[in-house]
């Protein structure tokens, strides 16, 4: 299943620094995350996927590929260990481990952490000079452009809430009754997201958009992403 907690890290890491001076209160994940921030180019390629060993670089490559440089440095295991609630509430995820393997089920975000981690990270960028500093190192690693293209494809989601309603159905009934397969992600698409600008990464972003309207989190995301865009404009 592919799911994508790992987005969680990537959207996180606009939220680091030791810059910034707005946090009243440097916790532990604020210390984790700034390491993060600052040892970025010392991140090694250590794959989250079994069997997997084809390295895109930290530039390339989708979300999963850049966490699998991310986690190296800062782990969803490391991530969760530090929150007293859980960041998903049902789904094949434990505190301890994501299950990248089930192909009938997939997690469900808490919507409290989706909101606090808006909320955390807005008060954050409201410091100028960490977006400053921090600009270069996103559009380097191409973290502001992925973020854009999950934005580009929100968008054909609302133009054609039928057509996604209608794929979100199948993709609920295909799981229900085992018959979802890794072929029913590029195959249940809207006809646009099959053209050449969306191949090897559409199909992705566009499912993800339909597991976060499952778990009710969809428009909590994409607020969150607007929130990032507009302060690096």
């Amino acid at each position: 299943m592919r799911t994508k907690s790992y987005l969680i890290i990537i959207l996180f890491l606009i939220s680091l620094s030791s810059f910034v001076a707005v946090i009243n209160e440097y916790t532990k994940i604020q210390e984790k995350l700034t390491f993060v921030v600052e040892n970025l180019e010392n991140a090694t390629f250590d794959p989250v996927r079994v069997g997997w060993q084809y390295d895109y670089g930290l530039t390339g490559g989708g979300v999963l590929n850049k966490y699998e440089y991310v986690r190296s440095l800062f782990s969803y295991e490391d991530f969760q260990s530090m929150l007293d609630y859980p960041i998903y509430i049902s789904g094949p995820h434990t505190k301890n481990a994501l299950n990248l393997n089930s192909k009938y089920t997939f997690g469900h975000y808490n919507p409290k952490f989706v909101s606090e981690l808006r909320s955390d990270i807005n008060e954050i960028l409201i410091n100028k000079y960490f977006v400053k500093f921090s600009k270069p190192i996103l559009e380097k690693y191409n973290f502001l452009a992925l973020l854009k293209r999950y934005k580009a494809v929100y968008s054909i989601t609302m133009y054609e809430p039928e057509e996604f309603k209608e794929i979100k159905t199948q993709y609920i009934n295909g799981i229900e009754q085992r018959s979802w397969n890794e072929g029913s992600y590029s195959y249940f698409l809207p006809d646009i997201m099959k053209t050449k600008p969306y191949w090897n990464w559409g199909e992705t972003s566009y499912h993800f958009w339909i597991r976060r309207d499952i778990d009710n989190t969809k428009e909590i995301w994409i607020g969150m992403i607007n929130d990032i865009l507009n302060a690096y404009e």
